[in-house]
């Protein structure tokens, strides 16, 4: 007769399942992002597609005109050579943009990470908080595979500070954001030009009190 086995033995066997099971719900991901350049130059970027390829994506973005305008954008054509949604344009704070693969130069679905655009924006005041993110839409941001269907779901990654007092972008309002505000301030950090008007000043300072006593919804 086999021994049973103990919970301790069949710990590592659980981890690994869990893992697997994590792994397996995860889903693409959209990512706005960042990069080095001159103004603020945004990326938009697919990565963890999963096992059913990309023939075509979608993203309908939303941008804070307060503090962004939009210079310039540009399809990245490696993978999906096609951009349905060209030239890409803003409309009131809003992006429209969508490609798809080029099956008469040989592009088949991939699953490959990769940058599916580039926009570039400057500063509308002289702060450097990239307020990008994707709006609600119908039909939604998203990847479709070679039959049209979406692949998901979608999780979408953005710089959008949704709380602009929440200094250290941990969630909640305490009063270390406030120390992280000052320690930006005092560096010269642009991130800490909270009104965005005349680069950075003590005014800056009162209001990002000002916002922090306020509170965010």
């Amino acid at each position: 007769m086999n021994p049973r086995p103990s919970n301790l033995a069949l710990a590592p066997v659980a981890g690994a399942l869990l893992a697997l099971a994590t792994s397996a719900a995860a889903g693409p991901v959209l990512e706005l992002a960042p990069v080095p350049g001159p103004g603020l130059t945004i990326a938009v970027r697919v990565r963890d597609i999963g096992p059913v390829p990309a023939a075509g994506w979608q993203a309908f973005l939303e941008f804070d005109p307060s503090r962004l305008t939009l210079v310039s954008g540009s399809y990245i054509t490696t993978r999906f050579g096609l951009p349905l949604l060209s030239p890409i344009a803003a409309q009131a704070g809003h992006i429209d943009l969508a490609a798809g693969i080029n099956a008469f130069t040989g592009q088949s679905p991939t699953a490959d990470d990769q940058d599916l655009a580039l926009l570039q924006f400057v500063p509308t005041g002289t702060g450097c908080l990239p307020q990008i993110r994707a709006r609600a839409s119908n039909p939604p941001t998203r990847l479709t595979d070679i039959q049209g269907d979406a692949i998901g779901p979608l999780s979408i990654s953005s710089p959008w500070v949704t709380c602009l007092p929440d200094a250290n972008r941990s969630g909640s309002l305490e009063v270390q954001d406030i120390f992280d505000f000052l320690n930006l301030w005092f560096a010269g950090d642009c991130r800490a030009d909270f009104n965005g008007v005349g680069g950075l000043a003590v005014q800056d300072i009162f209001d990002f009190l000002n916002a922090w006593f306020a509170g965010c919804p």
